[in-house]
């Protein structure tokens, strides 16, 4: 797993545009074509383009794992029965899910069939959740409730945001499974990890304003 630079629409929030696996991006439609071959080659990704509720904001209002496919009922009826068709052809579960909070991608942080998000929503998405066969658990961070921006994982690893206070982290990667994981900023201290990261089993993609020391945090995952 090496760690690389990037940004996507020449913005360094490489997470809110993109979503991956470890076969696959997911990107918006506006990615340009030397955008579409570093991120393939970085990641060593096959490449799908689409909208979702008609802009470029992939990583915000969908989730992407080696098993699932997720996007809110929000989306328009042809950008479902594309992102439909993309997880057919990789042989993945997609699922629907019925919820107000469109922004999934802002407030779902997933590891497999496990998922936290804020105790400050709604119980109706953690019934969802739970009634779509997942694990669901809640934590409370004071004046946040993207916990879904706080976390990013492959496998057993993560890379968690600062805002997770060490009072609750060994709670949160108990629960998610992790073994590993480093706690950092990105993007010149910016806490909401997930916006500015991209990780599968190849790479660690960050934004281009991603510091030396953060940099250095995010290496020592690989010790």
């Amino acid at each position: 797993m090496k760690i690389l630079k990037f940004n996507s629409l020449k913005d360094p929030n490489i997470g809110l545009y993109n979503v991956c696996n470890d076969n696959i991006a997911i990107t918006g439609l506006e990615l340009d074509a030397k955008e579409k071959k570093e991120l393939k080659d970085s990641m060593d990704v096959e490449i799908y383009k689409t909208s979702v509720l008609r802009t470029n904001l992939v990583g915000v209002f969908t989730i992407l794992t080696n098993d699932y496919l997720l996007y809110p009922s929000a989306l328009y009826d042809d950008e479902k029965e594309a992102l439909k068709k993309i997880a057919s052809e990789i042989g993945i579960e997609h699922l629907e899910i019925d919820t107000k909070y469109t922004a999934i991608g802002n407030i779902i942080a997933i590891n497999g069939k496990r998922i936290l998000i804020s105790d400050n929503l709604d119980k109706s998405i953690y019934n969802e959740l739970r009634d779509l066969g997942f694990n669901v658990n809640t934590i409370e961070i004071p004046y946040v409730d993207v916990v879904g921006q706080l976390i990013v994982t492959w496998g057993n690893l993560a890379i968690i945001s600062p805002l997770i206070d060490e009072n609750i982290e060994q709670d949160v990667v108990k629960y998610l499974k992790i073994r590993k994981y480093v706690k950092t900023t990105v993007n010149f201290a910016n806490p909401f990890v997930k916006s500015g990261i991209l990780m599968n089993k190849n790479a660690i993609l960050v934004g281009r304003t991603t510091t030396g020391p953060e940099l250095a945090n995010l290496s020592e995952l690989m010790e």
